[in-house]
This record gives structure tokens, C-alpha cells and sequence, in this order.
């Protein structure tokens, strides 16, 4: 996971490998970061694979951002993370959605 930082406003960039091997490491790095940001976006179009333990990480930034009034945007979605969302009933078949940024995944 990349994060960088500009005032307010993170861009996260995650990486290929969104598995439970990595969610501690990457979970440690973005809470650190959080105070005093208005504004994440999120690109998710490098992943390759992503376990329900990285997607819970994701979930639970969401509902953080929900209630500290931080709006996010999920980019440039890959293939594995639409797999991922079908699963959990969150999103549309690919396909169905053609916006390049949106509020929820």
C-alpha cells in the first residue's frame, strides 16, 4: 500500500497482493495517517488478488470515514476487486458501472 499525503486529502494506492499476509502491515500505515484528512481516494486497479481479510481492512476504512465525515472515493477498479464485490453483494456485475470514481465501491 501506498499512501501519500497532500494537506488534507490521501491517495492510497494499493498494491497487487491484497491478502491477510498483509493487512496488519498496511492496517498499521492508514490508521497512522488519518487525523485531520477530508478527502481519500482510493486506486484499486493494480490488484491482482484480494482475500475477504484485506476487503474487511477496506470495509472498515469506509465505515471510519463514514463516521468521521471523510469522503472517499474508490478509482480505477481491477477485475479481482469487482470479483470481490459481486461476492459480497456491494456492486453490479462488471460492466454496469462506468464511472471511474464513486463514493462506495
Amino acid at each position: 500500500m501506498i499512501i501519500k499525503r497532500q494537506n488534507h486529502h490521501l491517495f492510497i494506492t494499493l498494491p497487487q497482493d491484497c491478502t491477510i499476509g498483509k493487512v496488519e502491515a498496511d492496517a498499521d500505515k492508514l490508521w497512522t495517517k488519518l487525523k485531520g484528512i477530508k478527502k481519500i481516494d482510493i486506486s484499486a486497479g493494480s490488484i491482482e488478488e484480494i482475500d475477504t481479510a484485506y476487503f474487511q481492512l477496506l470495509l472498515s476504512l469506509m465505515s471510519t470515514a463514514e463516521v468521521h465525515g471523510i469522503e472517499i472515493n474508490v478509482c480505477q477498479r481491477s477485475e479481482a476487486m469487482d470479483n470481490i464485490l459481486i461476492i459480497y453483494g456491494e456492486n453490479k456485475a462488471k460492466g454496469e458501472e462506468d464511472t471511474l470514481c464513486q463514493n462506495r465501491f
